[in-house]
Order: C-alpha cells, then structure tokens, then sequence
C-alpha cells in the first residue's frame, strides 16, 4: 500500500505524476490519498473531493482515500463525521481512518497536571471515551467503505502530543502510560462498562416568576431552548432553567398520555457541586406527583394533549447563584414503573449526587425577533426591513481601548435563509492591517440550534466581512452558502457617514420555523485610521470569546407575524457605493 499526504495548495499535476509513477513501480499496490483536515474543513474536504474526481476521470490509479485524524475531545462531532464520510463514501473508493488520537485539550494554552488536576483530567477522559464511541458508532455505519482504522499510538506513555503544539502532557490513545485500559478502550469494546458522561447545561438570569399558569407561560420560555429527556420508547420530556436571586425556575413537559399514580417529576440539586459519594447538606431531592394539587407555593402543573407540564422554583443556597457558579442538577420522569433520566443514566440520583449533570449559572441574554420575509440582498434598505425589529451593537469589549463605531442590525428569516442588514456608523473606514479582524469589519456570529457550546460544533459560524466585502469565516461554513452586499454611504455634502452590510446566509443544519430560537451575535471593528483595530462594539458577547464559545451569543426568535419593538436609531440614508459578492 502506497500513502502520499500533500499540502492543500499543492498542484494537481503533481499529485497526478506521483501515482502514475507508484503505479508503475508496483502495479499491485493499493495507492491511496492521505490528507488531513478532512473533518475539521468542510472547504477542504469539497476541493479534495473535487480533485480526487477529476484525477480518476483522467484514469489516475487512486484506490482509496485516507483522513488523518487526529481529533480532540471536542471536535468534530458525530454530525460532522458522518456528513464528511458519506461525501467520501460516495466517491466509491475504499476509505481509510488514519493517525488516530484524541487530544484532551482544547486550545495550545491549557495544561493538567494528573495528580493535582486529577478531578478534571477523569472527567475529560469520560469525555474522550463517549467521543471515542461516537466516532466509531459513524465509522461502523460506513463499514461498508471503511477498510481500516490506524491509531496513532498504543498508549499514553509515548504521543507526539506531549511536545505538539506545546510540551505538555497529553492522554490521546487507548491505553494509559501503564498500558492499562482506559475507559476509551472500553468504549470500543463493551461500552456498558463506561462511566456516566456529565454533561453540562446553562442557565439564564431573569426576572422572578409566579409558581402558576401565567408563570408557566411566560413568554421569556419561548428564548430557552429545551433540553432532552429520553431512554424510553413511550416518553420523553424535556426542560428549560431560568434563574433569579436565589432561586432556581424549572419548566419540564412531558409526553405521557396516559395518567397514572407513579407519574412524576423529579429534581436533584447538588448545591456546590461536590458530587459526594452519599448525601450532604446542600444536596435535595424534589418529587413532583402528576396528579398533585395544583398551585402549591414551590410548584405549579397541569395537564395538557398528551402529557403534562409545570413549573417549579427550587431554592438555592444564599452564596448562589452568581455569574459563573457552578451547581450539581439532573432531572428523572417516571412513567408507571419505568424512569427516564437526563444526565444520570444509572438513576442513583437519590442515593449520591456523583454522576448528575452540571449546570452553569449565565447572565441574561439579549433577545430579539427575526420575522420571516425575504429582501433583495442589493445593499438597499428594502421597505420589508422597516418590519423588523432594529437592534444596537452598545457594548465594548473591555479590552477595546476606545469606544468607535457602532453599528444597527436587522434581522428576516425564510426556508432557506437568515438575512442580516447591519448598518455602522463610521465617518472614517480603512482596510489597511494585512489581518482580517483589525479592519473596519462587521462579524456575525451563528449558532442555529442555541446550544451554547464552549467550542464550534457542526452548526456555529462566524463570518466577518470588511466594508469592501472582503470575507473571512471560521467554523461550519461554506462560501457558496453566502450572498452578501456591502455599501459605503455617503452624506449630502458627500462626506462618508459609514457603510452597510447585507447578507443572506444559507441554514446549515436546522430547518427553521416560527418559534425556534438560535444564538447570534453581531460585532463591529474599527480601525479610527491608525492601521489597527482600537474599538470592539458587541450586541450582547463580552467575553471576547465568541470565535470559539458559543455560551455568550444572544438569542434570535423566529416569528411570522408581527415583531416586537427593537432599539430605535436613525438609519444611515444618501449616496451609496456598494461591492457585491454572490
């Protein structure tokens, strides 16, 4: 078998000589493309495919494809994968898994140490077993194609990952620095033997919340997006959190359409989060009977076409919450004799507080509605915008050493895409830092199913593009899944007043609809005219991570009918010039 890796760039004609001349060194070998970024580049993956398809039209010897993979525990995940094979598998070409690990850092500037850090470093390690299992649940649905999978390395005692992308200790492979095996091992191999994977939720501040119908309804529940249930084939609920002062509001509906005297709710709070192996003073239990009567002072339910919902404020302790506080939370619904459980599969919930899920206490988030409707995307302020509501980039990033330009958005949705208008304020524009970000900019940022995740997922982007529409992305984003405009406009005495942005943006993974909720943000770069960017204006992040985080992201609503008021501002008017890019 002959492996040949080449850089991304490099020229298909060279590519073409080197498998004809291996080809007629040993007619008999299997010759096969091996490159990296396949999952991780979606860019990539389409022009490798292309070439691949053109060389084998040409009838270059190429037998199979191989994709490096060297993974974190993060990313990509099973979606990616998936989508990233069946492109492959469709060349008709054997594939191969290459240069397997699994990295448990996410950045170059993280660093565990095993025995001080040991907590952490066990629960990223569950963390590496399930996505280990979930990597191999997609390669064993291609099995078909799949020929072989490569692990880089036996075990922990010898990766390259200990001195690459810095030194440090990393733990990627199957098998620990003593050889034993790990739970990715296990994962493999039999993963009834996996530990319980905790999994993490957040929840936002709002205003306190009346324990009844009205309380149940609150329109501020249609910006949360719920959180799954399941492990039955006759129920499944589902939850949302909202948090004030020192209470704790949870909202679950449950699919259950038949009443009986087992049916119930329960929550557990594990209040600092230790995870004891039994009960301590900060950890309750919460049993909530269906057929309860209703508007009790902590507790508020009712029955509804198929099952049955409430509303529930569980008390907190007085140190919390607070911004960044974590808590211990997990929520079971039984149905008759059988229980569902979100996070602690094994359903020990009333006995230790050890495997709940993990719930991370947020500030509120701003929200706005996107009303469905389809403009031209000219650069024009078409009259279907006057009906959307208008938002403001008014806050600064603490480390934007000035407060600049600022920019109003808009928002419509269709079947097919989010149209974003952004117009800034900007009286001096410059595009001369040879780096994207430090220019007179607008970013968008996307997450389609609010997810709010601490790293891109299959679903999160963010575009930038410059006021001569020059364009940069990051995350699971194409480039022909993008129409956009931009315009500088102009004053009656022809002085630059800023310029606009309009872009239609192709949904990725979600069908929309009215009533889906997904994170955004909008941010504003400006250069003053010294070569650099000195001021960050943000709708809603101030954490200066949304590049990579998705946790900080507002909220968009999609609605058909009318929309609530946004910010008011002027709109820029006067002469435009405008660059276009489809």
């Amino acid at each position: 078998m002959f492996w040949w890796s080449c850089p991304f760039a490099a020229m298909p004609q060279f590519i073409e000589k080197a498998f004809q001349y291996a080809h007629e060194a040993d007619p008999d070998a299997k010759l096969f493309y091996n490159d990296f970024g396949l999952f991780e580049s979606p860019a990539k993956l389409d022009f490798t495919i292309s070439m691949i398809q053109n060389l084998i039209a040409k009838g270059v010897p190429i037998h199979g494809i191989g994709v490096q993979t060297h993974n974190t525990i993060y990313i990509p995940d099973k979606d990616t994968v998936d989508r990233t094979l069946a492109k492959l598998a469709a060349l008709g070409l054997d594939i191969q898994i290459t240069e397997m690990d699994m990295s448990i850092y996410k950045n170059a500037t993280e660093k565990y140490d095993a025995i001080t850090d040991k907590q952490i470093v066990d629960a990223l390690l569950v963390q590496q077993a399930y996505q280990y299992k979930d990597m191999f649940e997609v390669f064993n649905k291609y099995k078909a194609h799949i020929t072989g999978v490569t692990f880089w390395g036996l075990a922990d005692d010898r990766t390259w990952l200990d001195s690459t992308p810095v030194s440090r200790k990393d733990l990627p492979l199957l098998f620990d620095e003593s050889l034993k095996a790990k739970s990715a091992y296990w994962a493999l191999v039999d993963p009834s033997k996996l530990p319980v994977r905790i999994q993490t939720i957040h929840s936002e501040q709002s205003g306190a919340l009346t324990i009844d119908a009205a309380g149940l309804e609150n329109p501020v529940w249609d910006y949360m997006t719920p959180v799954s249930v399941t492990g039955s084939t006759y129920t499944t609920a589902s939850f949302k959190t909202l948090w004030h002062d020192n209470s704790l509001y949870v909202k679950v509906e449950v699919k259950d359409g038949t009443v009986d005297a087992m049916d119930a709710i329960k929550l557990f709070v594990d209040g600092n989060n230790r995870r004891t192996p039994a009960y301590d003073q900060d950890d309750h239990a919460y049993t909530y009977s269906r057929l309860q009567s209703q508007g009790s002072e902590g507790s508020y339910m009712q029955e509804e076409a198929g099952g049955y919902k409430g509303i529930f404020r569980l008390p907190l302790d007085t140190t919390l919450p607070a911004v960044g506080k974590n808590i211990g939370f997990d929520v079971s619904v039984t149905n008759g004799t059988e229980t569902i459980h979100w996070n602690d599969i094994t359903g020990q919930q009333a006995v230790t507080m050890a495997n709940v899920g993990l719930l991370k206490f947020t500030q509120a988030s701003l929200y706005t509605e996107a009303k469905k409707g389809t403009p031209v995307i000219d650069g024009e302020v078409d009259t279907i915008w006057n009906e959307s509501s208008m938002n403001s980039t008014d806050r600064y990033l603490a480390t934007s050493p000035a407060q600049g330009a600022k920019g109003k958005f808009r928002t419509l949705w269709d079947d097919q895409y989010l149209y974003v208008l952004v117009e800034v304020d900007d009286p001096l524009l410059s595009a001369t830092n040879a780096q994207a970000h430090l220019q007179d900019s607008v970013e968008l940022f996307i997450d389609e199913n609010n997810h709010k995740s601490s790293l891109y997922e299959n679903d999160d982007a963010q575009i930038r593009f410059n006021y001569l529409n020059q364009i940069s992305s990051r995350g699971t984003f194409l480039r022909d899944q993008l129409r956009s405009v931009t315009k500088t406009v102009y004053g009656e005495d022809h002085n630059i007043l800023g310029y606009r942005v309009e872009a239609a943006i192709r949904w990725n993974t979600i069908t929309p609809k009215a009533g889906h909720v997904m994170g955004f943000d909008v941010q504003v770069n400006d250069d003053p005219g010294i070569g650099t960017r000195n001021s960050v204006a943000i709708w809603n992040n101030l954490t200066d991570m949304g590049w990579v985080d998705t946790s900080g992201f507002g909220v968009i609503r999609f609605v058909e009918g009318e929309v609530s008021v946004g910010t008011t501002a002027a709109v820029l008017t006067g002469d435009d010039r405008a660059w276009q890019a489809d």
